[in-house]
């Protein structure tokens, strides 16, 4: 398909375009061929296509053009020219960034503080306390109880006068450390749980003493200023020991059944079953120490005697009249203190 001239050209216009149709196209002589071909093998025919339009610009003023921020690139090369879009395919493709994690939330740990020096030794110290008051409350031993208050006349409970007809009144005032003075005509029994029974005979004077402890430090002392005492052991009173005091003698009771006789003259220790250790105290040893403060044993079935006036101590053998008592009292008690094991 053909272009039609315009009607309206000049004749000067076709006559011109009819001299360059029958123009040849200039040859390139052989120097400019060589030298084309040199420049393209080198890589400088761009360049040196771009020289005569670098210097058509020189005399220009030149214009400010917005400053555009180049764009980074992991690959070195720089910003890639508009007018060269043949080197994009030399840019490598963009990393995907990946999304930050999460941080992890922080854990809660469960920080005490740490006590101070004098806190610690407070807290050590409050429990050593309390331990020893635990210690010390259980360790107590069983609490003494009425049995039996036969006979008439009042009571004395550390100078209270208490009739003997209202026992529930004389059972409050029977605690350790409260002396009881029984009239002539009135007797008692009280036993503190399974370990121990005491008859109380007419006209006695004594403290009532503590009960043996429970578990450790098991001993506990007696104090009697005149009467007659009878004692016996129950079944826990084994480990445990008893001092009786009298006005002249010491008896050490480890286990037994036993009378304790103050006389004007002097006290008489007699022993049922098991044995007892008797020694004389204070002015019944003696001025020239007869009685030497020794410690002597007595036998079951055996008595001894202690002299206020400090003559030598004697042994013998026991009263008729106590034998009997002293076992009467045995069988009576016994089973009850064996009852009290059960509770």
């Amino acid at each position: 398909m053909t272009e039609r001239e315009p009607d309206d050209i000049s004749a000067e216009a076709r006559r011109a375009r009819e001299l360059l149709a029958r123009m040849e196209a200039p040859r390139a002589d052989r120097e400019f061929r060589a030298r084309l071909k040199q420049e393209f093998v080198a890589g400088s025919l761009i360049e040196n296509a771009r020289a005569p339009e670098r210097s058509r610009t020189v005399g220009r003023p030149r214009t400010a053009e917005p400053s555009r921020a180049p764009e980074p690139s992991r690959g070195g090369i720089g910003p890639v020219p508009e007018d060269e879009p043949d080197l994009l395919h030399r840019r490598p493709a963009p990393r995907p960034v990946r999304p930050a994690r999460p941080a992890p939330p922080p854990r809660r740990l469960l920080r005490f503080p740490k006590p101070t020096r004098p806190r610690f030794v407070a807290v050590l110290a409050a429990a050593a306390a309390i331990a020893v008051a635990v210690g010390i409350l259980g360790n107590r031993g069983a609490e003494w109880k009425v049995i039996q208050v036969t006979g008439t006349g009042m009571v004395q409970a550390d100078g209270e006068p208490i009739p003997i007809e209202r026992p529930d009144l004389l059972a409050e005032r029977v605690h350790p450390g409260v002396e009881l003075v029984l009239p002539a005509t009135a007797s008692m029994e009280i036993t503190a749980g399974s370990d121990l029974a005491m008859e109380i005979l007419p006209g006695t004077r004594f403290t009532i003493p503590p009960s043996p402890p429970r578990w450790f430090l098991r001993r506990a002392e007696l104090y009697a200023r005149g009467g007659e005492l009878r004692l016996t052991t129950g079944p826990t009173f084994y480990g445990a020991h008893l001092e009786v005091h009298t006005p002249e003698a010491m008896v050490k009771v480890n286990g037994t059944t036993l009378a304790v006789i103050m006389e004007p003259t002097g006290t008489c220790v007699c022993v049922l079953e098991g044995e007892v250790m008797v020694g004389a105290r204070g002015e019944a040893s003696g001025p020239e120490g007869s009685g030497g403060g020794a410690m002597m044993p007595i036998p079951a079935g055996h008595r001894g005697y202690i002299f206020r006036d400090g003559r030598t101590p004697e042994r013998a053998d026991i009263r008729p009249e106590e034998l009997t008592s002293l076992a009467r009292f045995r069988a009576l008690r016994y089973a009850l203190l064996e009852e009290g094991t059960r509770k």
